[in-house]
């Protein structure tokens, strides 16, 4: 995925919930972007967003999610709720790219209200 983006835009990868959050708090501005694969190592995606946007509003609505599926109810509910931010497993790189370019024009526009952040 970094090298699809990386032409064009700074890429950031992590390879843990955790250190993304860490990177995500401590930075001045947060990327354009952020795609958050629901499984991951030591903090899944949904713990990931939900810490992040508590701090940082700002992050819900620049947020997409990577899924194969969701693997427990919760993340089902979660998904379900935040349906317009999903990019199903296994994606071709033009949709992937096709979100990621409606998430940066909602969050620049405006043209979309944040969405929700409870799992329901």
């Amino acid at each position: 995925i970094s090298e699809v983006f990386s032409p064009e835009s700074e890429v950031a990868v992590f390879t843990s919930g955790s250190a993304a959050l860490t990177a995500f708090l401590e930075a001045d501005e947060l990327p354009d972007a952020l795609l958050f694969d629901i499984v991951m190592p030591d903090l899944d995606g949904i713990s990931l967003f939900r810490a992040l946007v508590a701090a940082r509003p700002e992050a819900a609505a620049r947020t997409l999610f990577l899924t194969g599926g969701a693997v427990t109810e919760e993340s089902r509910l979660f998904l379900a709720h935040h349906v317009e931010r999903v990019v199903p497993k296994p994606f071709s790189l033009q949709a992937l790219l096709k979100a990621v370019r409606a998430v940066t024009l909602r969050d620049r526009t405006g043209s979309e209200a944040s969405p929700e952040t409870s799992p329901e």
